[in-house]
């Protein structure tokens, strides 16, 4: 666009589903100016027109849509149906209802692109070349204006690639050296560290006491976001990697209180819960997993000082909310849901008691126990073991009665009552929360189970898909079990499924191969 000429510039939104007011608050940006849009309030299928002035210097528009801080819907995703851009003022009206689209100097269809203009593409065009070995360097800015292309390309790639390299040596030299001797497996290993801190995000100030969170996140698209079932395999691998302090970094949104937005969503919340997504309660004993497994790996009991009052509040959450469910049924008999935690949604898919839940909350009252221990809690330590006693002793009761009446003294069973969600949640029973012993006879049918439903030496997940991160877990189950034909069995099979670019995804589509 011309410099210093004023522009009217229109964002249009069509939500598409319906959603709570404060669950998906778009900010929308052009030029610096900002405004949101709350499209719990519009409602579904109600369109939503935003209307900007801005007069560019740059001789640039850029717009920019993305998630509020304030939302409060974990699952955040984003919507821009339209841009219209006017060099004269127009009725929003008029644009509503699509009459000025013909008369706009730019009007741009916003989802409906062609497969060429979303993917990124490069074409280069140059003569023949004297030497056949020659280099040439393709510089690909990230984030920068037309204005600045001389400052681009005076960058000397050698210098650049120098100094990046130089950056991630010193990075990755404070953590631990790992060598297996075979170069695909320590690749494999270095490029996942690389890739926690590429997907960490550093937020800036917004701790509780003006300092910086890192935000671990699982994916850079459709996973770019947080959930504690992720975190807290994400944190400790840091911490099993050598690099406690940036394992620490990542850990201040799990126990720092008083935060805004976002981040205080995510974080832990007054009554003690973690709970990111609502009511998938396995992030109450992950939570605790990983800042014990810190303290753990550090032996810093400055640190676990800090720390200790969310702790304690995390494991007394358990202890009421257990509280809760230990009613006797109208005739004097125990119910099967006895102690456990209330029902939620979990990773078995389902809405109910769930095993997977209770048997990571098992884990996280141990991790309590320890830090308590290592602070001389004589007053916490008498209720949390009491709590822990009484716990495992009643999800235990719960899960032999299921294995018998719901698994038919094959398997364990998702929830209490329905043997068709998927039974991988027990795997955590062995690993990583060791409930139960690894020879346990309903261990051992659980797994068989699952082996008869497997395809390509990975875990079997519906009809035409097959779920490669599990597949980790279960290997490791073998590991403990000692049995380590079915160890590399499953564990090569993950290998085996790692991209080119040594990563995985979660799932992937067995006839097509895509992944999600």
């Amino acid at each position: 666009v011309a410099n210093k000429q004023t522009y009217h510039v229109f964002l249009g939104l069509l939500p598409y589903q319906n959603v709570n007011p404060g669950a998906l608050i778009e900010r929308l940006t052009v030029n610096g100016q900002s405004q949101v849009a709350d499209l719990g309030v519009s409602g579904m299928h109600t369109p939503v027109l935003l209307h900007f002035i801005t007069t560019p210097i740059s001789g640039e528009i850029h717009v920019r849509c993305e998630a509020d801080p304030s939302t409060t819907d974990p699952y955040v995703f984003f919507l821009l149906n339209g841009i219209w851009i006017f060099d004269h003022p127009v009725e929003m009206r008029d644009v509503m209802a699509g009459r000025a689209s013909q008369n706009a100097l730019f009007y741009v269809q916003c989802g409906r692109e062609p497969l060429r203009d979303l993917t990124s593409s490069v074409i280069l065009r140059y003569g023949p070349q004297r030497k056949s070995s020659a280099t040439r360097w393709i510089r690909l800015p990230y984030d920068s204006h037309g204005t600045e292309t001389e400052t681009v390309r005076n960058v000397s790639p050698e210098s650049a690639m120098t100094d990046i390299k130089e950056r991630w040596d010193s990075l990755l030299a404070k953590g631990a050296e790992f060598s297996t001797g075979d170069a695909k497996l320590d690749h494999l290993y270095k490029s996942s560290v690389i890739n926690i801190f590429l997907l960490r995000e550093k937020c800036a100030g917004v701790g509780s006491d003006g300092g910086d969170l890192y935000v671990v996140k699982p994916g850079a698209t459709q996973y770019d976001n947080f959930w504690y079932r992720d975190a807290s395999y994400i944190i400790t691998a840091l911490g099993v990697a050598g690099q406690a302090d940036e394992s620490e970094k990542s850990l201040r949104l799990l126990w720092q209180s008083g935060l805004e937005g976002m981040f205080g969503f995510w974080g832990q919340q007054e009554s003690g819960v973690w709970q990111a997504p609502i009511t998938e309660w396995d992030g109450q004993g992950q939570a605790l997993w990983a800042l014990g497994n810190h303290y753990e790996f550090t032996r810093d009991k400055e640190w676990l000082r800090r720390v200790y009052s969310s702790v304690r509040k995390g494991a007394l959450w358990i202890k009421n909310a257990t509280e809760e469910t230990r009613s006797i049924a109208i005739y004097g008999e125990r119910s099967i849901s006895y102690g456990l935690l209330p029902p939620g949604e979990g990773e078995a898919i389902a809405n109910s008691y769930v095993y997977y839940h209770n048997f990571w909350a098992i884990l996280g009252l141990r991790q309590a126990i320890v830090a308590a221990e290592a602070l001389d809690q004589e007053g916490d330590l008498k209720w949390m073991r009491a709590t822990y006693e009484q716990f495992e002793s009643d999800v235990l009761a719960s899960v032999k009665l299921a294995y018998k009446r719901v698994g038919n003294n094959h398997f364990i069973p998702a929830t209490p009552f329905d043997p068709k969600p998927r039974v991988w949640g027990a795997l955590s029973a062995l690993y990583p929360c060791r409930v139960l012993e690894p020879q346990n006879p309903m261990m051992t049918g659980t797994l068989a189970l699952m082996e008869q439903d497997s395809r390509e030496d990975l875990y079997h997940f519906d009809p035409d898909m097959i779920w490669t991160y599990m597949t980790a877990d279960w290997a490791t189950c073998y590991l403990i079990r000692d049995e380590l034909d079915l160890y590399y069995r499953f564990f090569n099979g993950y290998v085996s499924h790692a991209a080119p670019t040594n990563v995985w995804v979660e799932i992937m589509h067995i006839q097509s191969r895509m992944g999600v």
